[in-house]
């Protein structure tokens, strides 16, 4: 006689791999990794830390020592560890892969390594150009990111995601593809940045990046209006 919790296991879903459990636990212990430097540089460093700063690299915003120390490495990982669990639980984590997982594995850890970094140098007196180091960094980010798009397959967690690009295999593929292109771009953009000065270049920045948002969007709409007997159903690229 078969009891009620008999099939219990049929629904669950399957448990995360344990060596993808260990590169999760790996990349977010990674992101606490500048907090025991500031432990190490506590008693040097000033009792306010500044964490934001003008497009002349002027100091507008601080925090407590502790704060800065404890408190953004453990955002980082915090939203490190909520992204890649939501990788492994997208339900087309096949796809997932590769490349495009290594990226992300990485890419939270660095950008909080790179900007604790930066604040701790300031911190000490050390010269720091904050907006070349801050422009350097995402323009990198940017170019990683376009070499990444168009090797990424459907999923709910990473790329163009549009009704477009979901709904149609084909769609996503081009329109990933001309969007990696698109941040390439826009990424040698914002490091050209880095040796000019003014305000200007931050709205040339942000202009870049919402520039690649508003152009994916449009290309993928644009590939579902002129190829209407695209069939969604053609092929299969989990």
């Amino acid at each position: 006689m078969k009891t009620a919790g008999t099939d219990v296991s049929k629904n669950r879903r399957p448990d995360v791999p344990s060596d993808v459990k260990r590169k999760i636990l790996i990349s977010t212990l990674f992101c606490l990794l500048p907090a025991l430097v500031g432990l190490f540089l506590y008693t040097r460093l000033p009792d306010a830390i500044a964490v934001h700063f003008d497009w002349k690299g002027t100091p507008d915003s601080w925090m407590s020592k502790p704060l800065a120390i404890f408190g953004m490495p453990g955002f980082m990982a915090a939203v490190n560890l909520f992204v890649l669990w939501m990788s492994v639980q997208d339900p087309k984590k096949q796809n997932i892969q590769g490349s495009v997982m290594t990226l992300m594995y990485f890419l939270i850890p660095i950008i909080g390594t790179v900007m604790m970094s930066a604040l701790y140098m300031h911190a000490l007196g050390i010269h720091v150009n904050m907006g070349m180091a801050a422009f350097a960094l995402i323009g990198i980010i940017m170019i990683a990111l376009g070499n990444v798009l168009p090797k990424a397959k459907q999923n709910y967690v990473f790329g163009v995601r549009t009704a477009w690009t979901m709904n149609d295999p084909e769609n996503w593929i081009m329109t990933n593809r001309f969007a990696g292109r698109c941040m390439v771009v826009a990424g040698f953009i914002v490091l050209a940045l880095c040796w000019l000065d003014g305000e200007w270049t931050a709205y040339v920045m942000l202009g870049s990046l919402l520039g690649v948002s508003f152009l994916s969007i449009w290309y993928s709409w644009h590939w579902f209006k002129t190829h209407p007997d695209s069939d969604p159903e053609s092929s299969d690229h989990e």
